[in-house]
């Protein structure tokens, strides 16, 4: 059981009592079987993705998709991370990403290369890092997922972005700590009935519907109910 305070506490149909709490130490999706790569430079925040070796740069972890001809730039160590990325862009076979980090009480990353709101802070806001998936990945296992249909030759950057957007968005929240998991127990003895953890985003958003019988009901508009952080046990009707 969690030693937080549950953030939500609510009655199901059935009686019993679902708590949802924060989860203590959630795991990073770029654990999971993800398209793309996400790694960082940053003198105080960790590489999303483990780099291949300390002080691997980024045409080392992109040197898959430069030309031979470029080769010795590499060697050399005289590319540059624009000269890397705008090379990779250019063979078309994989879509790479500038990735921008706000750090102020916390981290948040964009792949917005319109830098707005506060991405454009010259204090806590820089270059993090590339984020970048090829083009065969993508249209070798990527399905109709986003309702565009399944990717093509002509098509495949569009789903490419989707793929990259969404993973940046579930870092993001794992980032902020917007992970929870839930606990169900029986209203007068409380014991413990069923419980689920990893669920990613806001509570009345993170999926929960599905897990458990709300009668159809979304979670977020169940009756409150009152239920004892220790055993479960309601306190009142």
């Amino acid at each position: 059981m969690s030693r937080l305070e549950p953030v939500m506490c609510k009655r199901l149909p059935s009686g019993d009592i679902l708590r949802v709490y924060p989860e203590e130490q959630p795991e990073s999706p770029r654990k999971w079987d993800n398209l793309g790569k996400l790694y960082g430079w940053h003198r105080s925040i960790a590489s999303p993705d483990p780099l291949p070796f300390h002080g691997a740069d980024v045409s080392y972890v992109l040197r898959d998709y430069i030309p031979e001809e470029h080769w010795d730039d590499i060697t050399e160590d005289r590319m540059s991370f624009d000269e890397a990325v705008q090379i990779v862009n250019a063979t078309g076979e994989a879509l790479c990403l500038f990735v921008y980090a706000y750090v102020h009480s916390g981290v948040v990353l964009s792949n917005n290369e319109s830098r707005s709101g506060q991405f454009r802070d010259p204090w806590d806001s820089g270059v993090f890092g590339i984020q970048f998936v090829a083009k065969a990945d993508i249209i070798k296992n990527l399905g109709d997922v986003h309702g565009l249909g399944r990717p093509t030759e002509d098509d495949w950057k569009k789903h490419a972005r989707h793929v990259l957007d969404g993973e940046l968005q579930t870092f993001n929240t794992w980032l902020s700590g917007n992970v929870h998991g839930y606990i169900i127990t029986d209203a007068v003895t409380g014991e413990q009935r069923d419980s689920c953890w990893g669920f990613y985003g806001d509570p009345d958003q993170a999926g929960f519907d599905g897990h458990f019988d709300t009668g159809g009901v979304p979670v977020s508009e169940l009756p409150d109910a009152e239920a004892c952080h220790c055993c479960g046990r309601v306190y009142a009707a």
